[in-house]
């Protein structure tokens, strides 16, 4: 069976000759094969041959091909073909699909050469795989496994999403390829729901993986990482994903606020859909300085040279600025307050913090004077009053001084040292005039 779809033998009756060997996983293999038929070069896929004989690998390629054929996106990889090809000496048969072929590579092969990715690159790949998404679910299709080796990139920079073999409806409870309860998927991109079997998986959890893969394309890693596949899941389910900052990378809030929502370990707490997470990345692009992108060759092997950054669609513009001559000195915008707009009456001004000290104090001099003259009849416990009252006018004025020349540190230390000074002598002349008033009565 391992020779049926060896470099130079036809399929299918001869239509696909197959060329070679371009990759392969762990249940099936894609040879880039020539279509005799329509004169074209095409991408064949076919379970190994040597796998076990197993009826539910088979229903899985019938699967991805009927969900693969639903789907008409430039963002999805487009289905030409499917069938099953004769095992040898009275075998099984091996089923196989037929796609387009995309000269180019995978993102995983990408983000291997290039490490983290710019920021405007990584949003632009982000957005179109969400545009692949957003068509998968309106037909009710949650892929279940998007990951970098599942995207591939043109020559022209376009992305596609490929491999639906575990997709299942969103209607579905579960799926007929597994047991209820059993986890599919790729360890680092599995979304909690999917970590724990839970029934009704939507395309939410599609959400999440793209936010790993995202994360992945900014960071240059996956957010969990860990020696087995069950730490991995326990991470997904329990561990807080890092930021990009605590790595090293440095985005936009808006960047780290579209992950943070799309990694919620709740599916209620993420995008309620991708459209909705689409039109979030492209706001983030937006907001974005323009950044040279790198596209990938035609042969695939090597960056061809940088080309800008693939145009994003305009969105609606925000609130328009407000010029810096229209603001106050706290930063907002000046304008009229709701009195003046109703009423047509200006707003009261507050009286300044200096005004209020200088009036405090004053009124301190005032009672201790009233007091010391009470008590003694003026004389020596007048000039102390009076020594005292021009301590606290001096405090005030070095205190408007100080808010004039914009001091800060030690200056402002000692005036509120010598304010604090003033008010305590204010203080301690009126108890010491009251005791004394008490005494002579």
């Amino acid at each position: 069976m391992g020779d049926l779809f060896e470099t130079g033998r036809a399929v299918a009756q001869g239509r696909y000759r197959i060329e070679g060997l371009l990759g392969g996983g762990g249940m099936a293999q894609v040879y880039r094969a020539h279509d005799e038929r329509l004169a074209r070069t095409v991408a064949l896929k076919a379970m190994r041959g040597d796998l076990p004989h197993d009826p539910g690998w088979a229903a899985r390629f019938r699967r991805e091909a009927q969900a693969m054929a639903a789907l008409s996106h430039p963002n999805v990889v487009a289905v030409h073909d499917t069938g099953e090809e004769p095992g040898a000496d009275g075998g099984p048969s091996v089923p196989y699909i037929v796609m387009e072929l995309i000269p180019g590579r995978t993102l995983a092969e990408h983000l291997r050469e290039r490490g983290p990715l710019p920021v405007a690159e990584a949003l632009d790949l982000a957005a179109q795989m969400l545009a692949a998404l957003a068509a998968a679910h309106a037909r009710g299709l949650v892929h279940r496994d998007i990951k970098p080796a599942n995207v591939l990139l043109a020559a022209d920079g376009t992305a596609k999403v490929a491999d639906f073999g575990i997709a299942a409806t969103a209607e579905a409870d579960g799926t007929a390829l597994t047991r209820t309860g059993t986890a599919i998927g790729t360890p680092h991109y599995m979304s909690p729901e999917q970590v724990e079997g839970r029934r009704g998986v939507d395309g939410r959890s599609d959400l999440y993986s793209l936010g790993i893969v995202l994360f992945q394309m900014l960071a240059g890693q996956v957010p969990f990482d860990a020696a087995s596949g069950y730490s991995i899941g326990y991470l997904h389910v329990h561990g807080e994903p890092p930021t990009l900052a605590s790595v090293g990378i440095d985005v936009p809030a808006p960047v780290q606020g579209l992950l943070t929502t799309a990694l919620a370990k709740r599916p209620e707490d993420r995008f309620p859909d991708a459209p909705t997470m689409r039109a979030a990345a492209l706001t983030a692009a937006r907001a974005h300085p323009p950044t040279e992108v790198v596209r990938i060759s035609a042969l695939g092997a090597v960056p061809t040279q940088s080309a800008p950054a693939r145009a994003l669609p305009r969105l609606p513009d925000g609130p328009p600025a407000v010029p810096a001559a229209a603001r106050r000195p706290g930063g907002a915008p000046a304008g009229r307050s709701l009195r003046t707009a109703l009423g047509g009456l200006p707003t009261p001004r507050r009286p300044s913090r200096k005004a209020v000290k200088f009036g405090l104090l004053l009124l301190s001099y005032l009672i201790g004077w009233l007091i010391l003259t009470l008590a003694f009849g003026g004389g020596h416990p007048l000039r102390l009053n009076l020594t005292l009252a021009l301590t606290g006018l001096v405090c005030v004025w070095f205190g408007g001084a100080n808010r004039r020349r914009r001091m800060r540190g030690p200056v402002d230390f000692l005036y509120e040292v010598l304010t604090a000074a003033a008010w305590l002598f204010h203080l301690v002349a009126a108890l010491i005039a009251g005791i004394m008033l008490l005494v002579k009565k």
